[in-house]
Parts: structure tokens; C-alpha cells; sequence
């Protein structure tokens, strides 16, 4: 019985600088003016708690989760994926490895699972173990994914 069990960040954590959060500051400001001046006092409140949301959010440190890919399942964190559930898998190489899996879910679509804590030896292992269970298909990241990425998330 094959199994792959490691630990990965749930994002890669780039710092922050105090442009970032004035920048972050700035348009929420004067999207709660704007929204404020047209009479939508709801939505500028909404602007402000998800700002300050957004805000907590930046500066708290990636979460590490355990991954295992087994013979049965990949199972990221608390989250168990039986392989009737997922279409397709990719290993996308660079900088910052990560395994791309395509699921069936309409919520969560895509799972993006970095590699980094392992070597090429070990992704290989694991790309030829999943080509056991699901077909290789080329993919992205989707785009919202790439939008976050490069904004700083």
C-alpha cells in the first residue's frame, strides 16, 4: 500500500508592507465615501467590516495542514477527498510546486496543494502514484487564484 504524507502551507505567505495597508486603507475609505454619498449606508458599512476583515486576514501567518495521498483518498487538513469525487490532477513545476486537482464540487473546484516540503524525487513518486487513480490533465491556476497572488495573498 502506497501513501505520501507531508505538511504544507495553506497559502505562500508574502510580506505585507505599510504601503500595502494604506494602499488597502485608502480605496476602502473612499469606496465608504462614495457609497455613503449615494445614500447606501448599508454597503458602506459592509466596505468597512470587510476591509477590517481583509485587514486580519493579511496579517495572520499561513495555517500548516498535513496532507496524505493514499490509496483511497487525498485528504488535505480535516478534508477527505474519495477519487470518485476528483476529474483530473497536474503538477505544476517552478518556483513554488503545487499539485493542481480537479474535483467535481461546484463550491471548490480546484484544490491547490503546494509541494514545496518535497523534493523532485518525491513529486515524481506522487505524480505517477496518482496517475494510478485519475487522468493527467494540464491546468492553471484559476484566476482569481493568480489575481490573489499577485495582489499579496
Amino acid at each position: 500500500m502506497t501513501s505520501f504524507r507531508f505538511q504544507a502551507v495553506e497559502y505562500y505567505h508574502s510580506h505585507k508592507g505599510a504601503d500595502w495597508y494604506w494602499t488597502v486603507g485608502i480605496i476602502a475609505v473612499a469606496s465608504s465615501i462614495a457609497a455613503f454619498i449615494f445614500g447606501n449606508i448599508l454597503f458602506a458599512i459592509l466596505i468597512v467590516l470587510g476591509t477590517l476583515s481583509l485587514l486580519m486576514y493579511a496579517s495572520r501567518p499561513p495555517h500548516e495542514h498535513d496532507i496524505e495521498i493514499s490509496e483511497m483518498f487525498v485528504t488535505v487538513g480535516k478534508y477527505r477527498f474519495a477519487y470518485s469525487r476528483l476529474q483530473s490532477f497536474w503538477i505544476e513545476h517552478g518556483t513554488h510546486p503545487h499539485l493542481l486537482i480537479k474535483t467535481n464540487r461546484i463550491i471548490m473546484p480546484h484544490l491547490i496543494i503546494p509541494l514545496d516540503s518535497l523534493t523532485e524525487d518525491e513529486q515524481d513518486d506522487v505524480r505517477e502514484f496518482l496517475k494510478t487513480k485519475l487522468p493527467e490533465e494540464e491546468q492553471t491556476e484559476p484566476l482569481l487564484e493568480q489575481i490573489m497572488e499577485y495582489i499579496g495573498f
